[in-house]
Formats: structure tokens, sequence, C-alpha cells
């Protein structure tokens, strides 16, 4: 330890507070790291992700209980996500919070070296700033009854605006492979995000020199291919389930709403 500390320099000090975000990660979980504590008392709703996913870790498929039909009214990038961490741990307070602090971390990232491809050193770390200090992304989002979602969310919509930025910037091949990979996952979190998916698409080909071209058209399916392997196998299961245990997305969800009292 006393050696990792003495390679540290004033150059290598000063280059990791302006040119990363290092510094915004650091106070993002400091100052963030007591929210997850306050939603003990909200566990009872974010609490069915993580059931799904200890239902399939023991073999009983992507249902809320065993004698349910598949749980398609959650998303599931939750429960995919939480079904490593159910190995190490299965306190939901610790998972949630895990979670919860890698979202802000990825946000905090990378919308700064998103920010800085586009406006440079300044507008990285406001970016930044703004990431930890937003109450709709920290203690409301944290403290939302239906929150595991958002967080989801979260995670992976820093990264896929940095790699669209690269793509309009230089049309990287793997920057779009990688962009159309996030927003599918992004679909897994809110099926809503179909719409990022779409105007990234569209501001892309609005971008291009000409729309209609080779290049354009190949870098457009690199985007669209990896987008529809992550999004083409859910909706199938879901199609498969409404089908099989005769399910109608509208009566469903009223359903559902029903039984809770709602309705």
């Amino acid at each position: 330890m006393s050696e990792f500390f003495k390679k540290i320099t004033p150059v290598s000090l000063r280059y990791a507070l302006f040119e990363t975000p290092l510094l915004w990660l650091f106070l993002g979980v400091l100052l963030n790291f007591y929210i997850p504590s306050l939603n003990k008392n909200l566990l009872e709703w974010n609490i069915v992700e993580i059931s799904i996913a200890q239902n399939i870790l023991e073999g009983q498929g992507y249902v809320l209980d065993p004698l349910s039909p598949p749980a398609i009214w959650r998303p599931p990038l939750i429960p995919l996500l939480t079904l490593p961490m159910l190995l190490v741990t299965n306190n939901p307070v610790k998972i949630f919070t895990i979670l919860y602090l890698l979202s802000i971390a990825s946000l905090a990232a990378f919308l700064f070296y998103s920010a800085k491809l586009i406006s440079g050193r300044l507008g990285a770390h406001i970016a930044s700033f703004l990431a930890i200090s937003t109450p709709a992304i920290g203690s409301v989002l944290a403290l939302h009854i239906h929150g595991f979602s958002h967080i989801g969310f979260m995670i992976f919509v820093g990264p896929s605006i940095y790699f669209a930025i690269r793509v309009f910037r230089s049309q990287e091949k793997l920057s779009a492979i990688t962009c159309g990979f996030l927003l599918g996952l992004l679909y897994l979190s809110r099926p809503e995000c179909i719409f990022l998916f779409c105007i990234t698409l569209f501001f892309f080909l609005v971008s291009a020199s000409k729309i209609l071209s080779r290049q354009t058209l190949y870098l457009c399916s690199l985007l669209i291919i990896p987008f529809l392997i992550v999004v083409i196998p859910y909706e199938k299961f879901k199609s498969t389930a409404i089908k099989d245990y005769q399910l109608f997305p509208s009566g469903l969800v009223a359903s559902f709403y029903n039984s809770e009292g709602w309705g």
C-alpha cells in the first residue's frame, strides 16, 4: 500500500482530478450511500425483482411465486442483474444498495466522458456534478416505490449516450455495435426506451452526409442488429407466455391492479 501512495505524484493527482471523473465518483458514492438505507420500508415493492431472480435461480422460471404465470408485468433487466448477486447475498437492502451505487457511478462517469467529447473538460465536470446532485436522480429515485427499474435504466443510459456520440462523431463500427447492444439493455430495463433507440437511429440518419449511402446503411445495420439480438428473445418469451397462459397485456395489468385493491 505504501508503494502505491509513493507512485502518486502531483502530476498524476492533477490528471485524476481534472481529466477523469474520479472526484465525482467518490463524491457521488459518498453523498448517496446513505439513501438506499432509507429505502428499507419501501423494499416491499422493489423486492419483486429480487423475488423473480430468486425463483429463476431455483428453477421455477420467471415468476413471482411458483404458482403464478410468468411475471411479464415486470421488466427483466433487474432480475437478470440480480441473479449473480444472489449467489453472494440474499439481503435485499444490500442488493438494492449495490445496484443503486453502480447506477450513480455509471451515470456520473459516462456523462463526464460524453460531455468531454462535445464541450471539453469544463462541460464534463458540470455534467458529472449534475448527475450526482440532481434530486430526481438521487434521493427521489432511490425512494421511489418502483425505483428498481429506473435504477436499471440509469446503469446503461450513460454508456448508451457515450457510444451514440462516438457513432455520430466518427462513425466507428464497434461503437455502433456497442450502442445497439446497450440500447437493447435499456429496453429490457423499461420498454418505453424503444423511443431512445428510434431517436438515436433518426439522428444518426439525419447527421449522415448521405442518408441512403452504402456506408450509412451498413452502420445503421450495426446499430439495429445488436438491438434486435437483445430484444427479440424477450419479446418471443413474452408473446409465448401471453399465448400459453391466455394473458392479454391490458387485462393482465388490470387484473394485477384489481388484485391489489387499486382498481
